[in-house]
Order: structure tokens, then C-alpha cells, then sequence
């Protein structure tokens, strides 16, 4: 992104202290090649490799969520209407940029090169200062600044000077302290749902390991007392009370250890422990709350939010979203595109107008051949630098296909993928969203490597593939529940108490509302 967009404000950050000095900052180690013989005495002793630092390149998508996220940072602390105009996108200062190491995303920069920042919020703090007239690292907030042993700035700086030693001279990482932190892969804890009077196991997972929301649609209960009531409307402390002592009663009535009655006793609990997790996803599914609140407009008629949580999924302002086929007043563009239109989210926000309803207003959009012949009339072709993320990652990976991918595009007359704006400043609410959009070859290859790989072979891309693999928000058994207070209110009772979830430090939910 070069400019100015109708969904972003670019912010660059001109003062800089960054010492990254381009490719090679990380060079590659080299291992000496060694004789034959002293190969065979040394094999065991040579050390494993490394983590290295891969450089992103500066449209991967991942660095420009980077920048995305650090604009939602920084506006909701420096502007002063941070809930009006567009979102801010934040071009990192030069000498710094973004890495991948060990599968975890680092930014380099910082004039003490082993010092890393982790994640956009340890950044946002040092850009911060940056942004600010201290010339002062004492000023600074940010994890690294914030040390004692940190040499203080002697003087001070114009645009982009390098501010503590020369590049000539850098300070040398220690291998035991820098690599440490980022070796180790911190894996994900996930909690089952159901309910808390039911201990059930922790599972552990890696990133590599998680997935979007795909199970099926959740089954209807097989208990007759269950049926039509919500989760929180079923007593099932007392339930599961009654269950366990009745397997107490067979037990004791039995002289050795309980055959039909305690087997039966404790079958009952199974079952009713998977009816608790069938309503709670229900709930959950058919539930929303909403974080980050902006502040609100001078006449209180509505409130800007930076994302929610939209039944299992979590969503936030650059996100896109599959919808459902889009009302006829909205254009006959918009009513063409049917099932295949996908919002960008430019804003999420609640009306006093429309009391505890969560609305989307973004452009719309439909992936269509380049040549857009399948266009819906009166559809505008959009330049790929003028998408939100995911749908410039998709396209990108599209048009990047050789072989018979792209000898089946151009059988079919296209010569490649685009995407048109079938409506723009589209509002939404929820009823229209399926849930969330994801790009086609980050979603495909986690579900079924193989057939994946057998479709890109053979060309088979088709605009739709994924939707066959998502579900679809709200079209299972339950009853619509609405706007819950936070995401641990929207669990309740299906978690174990004392239960939290791990967030950004920018996630602020509105529990107060």
C-alpha cells in the first residue's frame, strides 16, 4: 500500500533509530567444510542449526496485518476522535522490519540487535516515543527501553538517525539469552466446552495445530428433558447431582463393584455431558459481544468498536466476512452476486436506533475472472492494493499459479482472478454473515493437503471451494440469544470457573455496558 486509500490513513513514523540495515542484517551461518577424515570424528559433536531469521517481503500479508494492527493501536492512543475517518496503516520506520523465526513473527530494529519485539503491542510502544519530542529512551515504555542498563541517548536527532551505536560497531547478540525466548514454542491451551460440574481434560495445542471454526452443524440433543430450553435455562448442577447419586444408590446396593445400574448411571452422565457441549456451542453460535469500544458520537446514537466476537469466530475492523445472498435494494450488482459476495469490514458498531444488534459496514466484493466476463452488471473491477488483506492474498495467489492452473484459466477465457465491488458502503447485520472469510490456500491445505494439492495441479480452482468446509453462522437447532456482555459471559457455565482466555492487551471488552 502506497497511498491513501478509502480504507486507510497511512501514518509514517520519521524519526527512527533502527539499525536493520537491509538483507543480509541476519546473515545465514555458514558451517566450514571439513576433510574426510576429520567428518567422521566430529559428525556427533556439530551443533543443530540454528533458528534462522527469513526476512518478509514487504507485501507478505502478514506484515501488512502487522501494520493494520499497529494502526489500531496507535489511533486509539494518539488521535483525538479515534472513532471517526478511516483506519490508520502504519509503515514501520527505517531499520526496522518484520522476520519470521521459529514460526513466530519478530521485528528487528532496535539498536541493541538481540532485542526483538514480539508482538504489535511491544512495538506500538516504542513507535510511540518515536512519534514523540523526548529524545529520552528513559521516556520510552516499550519492553526494551524500560532497563536500566540501557545507554540513554546523548543528544539529539534529526529524521532517521541512528541513535545509539554505529552499524560499524553492533552490539553482539548473547546466543544464551536471545535465542532462548524464541525456540521455544509456547503451545495454545483449549478448554472443551460443556459444563464446569464436569472435569474434563485440557488439550494442548501448537499453532500449527489450530483450525477455524469447521465442525458440523451441531446435532440436537438426545436427552427428551433438554429439548427447547437454552443452555441457561437447564438446571445442571442438579442434574448431574441426581446422576451421580444414582450411581451412588447402585453401587451401594451392590455387592461387588456396580455391573448394570452403575453402568447405566454412568452412561446417563456421558450423555448428558455431551448434550451440555451440544447447547453451549449453540449458545455461543448464536450469541456476540463486542470489544475495544471507540468513543461515541457527539449526538449517542451509535458506538464504534474494533472488533467482537460473532458466535464462534472472532472478527475485527480488515477482516472480511462470507455472506449470505445480499437484498435486492442494495443494487442489482449486489442481488447478481448472490451467495459468492464477501464484505470487507470497515466498521463495526452498534445503533440506538436498532437496540443490541451488531452492525458491518464495508464494500462488497466477488471474486471474478480478470477478464470479467462473469462480473455482475455494473460491477467495478478493484486494484489489488485497494483490497482488504485476506482478499489481496487470495487473488495474489491466484494470479501466482502456473501450469494447469493457469491453462485452465485461460481455456476458460480469463486469463487470471480478480475482484469487483459489487456495492460499496454496504451495512449489514448480522443475519446477512455466514461467518468468517479465509484464503483459499492458507484454509484448504489444514483440511485435506492432498486434495488440495491435486486441485491446483488440475486447475480446479473454483471462486467457492472453501464454502463447502465453513459453517455457517446461526443455521443450526437453536434460538437466537444476541448480545452477551463479554466473551467469558457468552461461555458461562460451559467453562470451568476461574476460567481465562489468553487476548491482546488492545482487546478491552465493553463489560461495563
Amino acid at each position: 500500500m502506497t497511498s491513501e486509500t478509502k480504507d486507510f490513513d497511512v501514518i509514517r513514523v520519521c524519526r527512527s533509530d533502527g539499525a536493520d540495515s537491509g538483507p543480509g542484517y541476519w546473515p545465514a551461518p555458514t558451517i566450514p567444510s571439513l576433510s574426510g577424515a576429520v567428518k567422521k570424528t566430529v559428525t556427533d559433536k556439530i551443533p543443530r542449526a540454528k533458528p534462522q531469521m527469513t526476512r518478509l517481503a514487504e507485501d507478505d500479508a502478514r506484515f501488512v496485518e502487522w501494520r493494520v494492527k499497529l494502526g489500531i493501536l496507535l489511533k486509539q492512543e494518539l488521535s483525538p476522535t479515534p472513532d471517526e475517518g478511516n483506519a490508520w496503516y502504519v509503515q514501520f520506520p527505517r531499520g526496522y522490519w518484520l522476520y519470521e523465526r521459529s514460526k513466530h513473527l519478530w521485528v528487528s530494529g532496535y539498536p541493541i540487535k538481540a532485542k526483538l519485539f514480539k508482538t504489535p503491542q511491544e512495538f506500538a510502544l516504542h513507535l510511540i516515543w518515536l512519534l514523540s519530542s523526548s529524545s529520552d529512551y528513559k521516556d520510552c515504555c516499550c519492553v526494551h527501553c524500560n532497563l536500566p542498563s540501557l545507554p540513554r541517548q546523548s543528544s539529539s536527532t534529526g529524521e532517521d538517525t541512528p541513535i545509539l551505536s554505529t552499524r560499524e560497531s553492533p552490539i553482539k547478540p548473547d546466543p544464551s539469552k536471545s535465542s532462548s525466548s524464541s525456540s521455544k514454542v509456547t503451545p495454545h491451551e483449549l478448554v472443551p466446552i460443556g459444563h464446569a460440574a464436569v472435569q474434563q481434560r485440557v488439550a494442548t495445542k501448537t499453532t500449527e495445530d489450530m483450525r477455524p471454526f469447521l465442525a458440523f452443524s451441531v446435532p440436537p440433543v438426545a436427552m427428551a428433558e433438554l429439548k427447547d430450553k437454552l443452555f441457561d435455562q437447564v438446571p445442571w448442577e442438579h442434574m448431574f447431582h441426581q446422576v451421580a447419586a444414582a450411581a451412588a444408590a447402585a453401587a451401594a446396593a451392590a455387592a461387588g463393584p456396580p455391573s448394570g445400574a452403575g453402568a447405566s448411571s454412568n452412561s446417563k452422565r456421558d450423555l448428558l455431558a455431551l448434550d451440555a457441549s451440544k447447547m453451549a456451542a449453540l449458545k455461543i453460535d448464536y450469541s456476540h459481544s463486542l470489544w475495544s469500544p471507540m468513543s461515541e458520537d457527539p449526538v449517542g446514537k451509535t458506538v464504534s468498536y474494533y472488533g467482537c466476537f460473532l458466535g464462534a469466530e472472532r472478527v475485527e475492523i480488515g477482516d472480511c466476512l462470507r455472506l449470505k445472498s445480499l437484498p435486492a435494494e442494495l443494487g442489482p450488482a449486489a442481488a447478481a452476486a448472490g451467495e459468492s459476495a464477501v464484505l470487507g469490514v470497515g466498521a463495526i458498531f452498534t445503533s440506538a436506533n436498532l437496540p443490541g444488534d451488531v452492525l458491518f459496514r464495508g464494500h462488497a466484493y466477488m471474486l471474478v475472472r480478470a477478464d470479467g466476463k462473469n462480473a455482475p452488471p455494473g460491477a467495478a473491477p478493484v486494484q489489488p492494493d485497494n483490497l482488504p488483506i485476506a482478499l489481496r492474498d487470495e487473488v495474489g495467489w491466484r494470479n501466482s499459479l502456473g501450469g494447469n492452473a493457469a491453462a485452465a484459466a485461460a481455456a476458460a477465457g480469463g486469463g487470471g482472478w480478480s475482484w469487483v465491488m459489487v456495492k460499496d458502503g454496504v451495512v449489514l447485520g448480522e443475519q446477512y454473515i455466514r461467518g468468517r472469510f479465509y484464503p483459499t490456500h492458507r484454509l484448504m491445505p489444514i483440511l485435506d493437503m492432498s486434495r488440495f494439492q491435486h486441485a491446483v495441479q488440475q486447475g480446479q480452482l473454483d471462486g467457492h471451494a472453501q464454502l463447502a468446509h465453513l459453517n455457517n453462522r446461526m443455521e443450526g437447532a437453536g434460538r437466537y440469544i444476541g448480545r452477551r456482555m463479554s466473551r467469558l459471559d457468552t461461555l458461562g457455565g460451559s467453562v470451568p470457573h476461574g476460567c481465562r482466555l489468553a487476548m491482546e492487551d488492545h482487546v478491552r471488552e465493553d463489560v461495563g455496558r
